[in-house]
């Protein structure tokens, strides 16, 4: 006999059936079950409420093509710093030469004169790349380009 259906000992409380209920045996069955039932609902009750589908951020064909001068376009700025982004300021580079430091060498004259020069180049792609940052508008892939 299991003990659901033992009969209940003189003196003792018999179980309830919540406590029947609460077991893993039963309520993961049941929890399984009603998940499935409620996301069948849900998706249900979504089509019957006609929600209508997601359409595409950009129409192409109305949207055509955006003309702005090159000195007006945010992007022409980012692609030219990222053109300035020197070959020599690489993490090879980067790492040995922050490797050749000793701990308690924190100067700037410690830095290698690889380094440097590297960061030196740096500040004019900066300077490039705020001069986009400073404009309102920027295109880099056109909507008529697009392939959705």
């Amino acid at each position: 006999m299991t003990d659901s259906n033992r009969p209940a000992e003189p003196g003792s409380k018999p179980r309830s059936w919540l406590m029947f209920f609460l077991r893993p045996a039963v309520m993961v069955p049941f929890t399984i079950f009603l998940l499935i039932f409620v996301a069948a609902l849900a998706y249900r009750s979504s089509r019957l409420a006609g929600i209508h589908p997601i359409d595409e951020i950009v129409d192409r064909e109305t949207e055509g093509r955006i003309e702005i001068e090159p000195v007006e376009n945010a992007f022409t700025f980012y692609e030219r710093a990222f053109d300035l982004i020197p070959a020599t300021l690489n993490e090879k580079v980067i790492g040995k030469a922050v490797d050749a430091l000793a701990p308690s060498e924190v100067d700037w004259d410690a830095v290698s004169p690889a380094v440097k020069k590297s960061l030196e180049k740096c500040e004019v792609v900066l300077a490039e790349w705020q001069r986009g940052t400073e404009l309102e508008r920027g295109v880099q892939i056109q909507s008529a380009d697009l392939e959705i």
